[in-house]
C-alpha cells in the first residue's frame, strides 16, 4: 500500500508538472504576441455608450 500511495503521488506531481508548463508556454506565447488573430469578419468599436445597441443593429 505504501509503494502505491508513493506511486500515486509521483505521478499525480507528474501531471500537474505537465499541466503548469502547457499553461506557461501558452501564456508565454500570448505575451509574446504570436498567437492567431481573427482578422476578418469582426468590429472593433471603440467608445461604449447607450448609442451603441443602434450601431450594432
Amino acid at each position: 500500500m505504501f509503494l502505491a500511495a508513493l506511486c500515486g503521488l509521483f505521478l499525480t506531481s507528474v501531471l500537474i508538472g505537465v499541466i503548469a508548463t502547457g499553461v506557461e508556454d501558452k501564456l508565454g506565447n500570448l505575451r509574446k504576441g504570436t498567437s492567431v488573430v481573427q482578422e476578418d469578419n469582426h468590429t472593433v468599436i471603440i467608445g461604449f455608450d447607450n448609442n451603441i445597441y443602434a450601431i450594432i443593429n
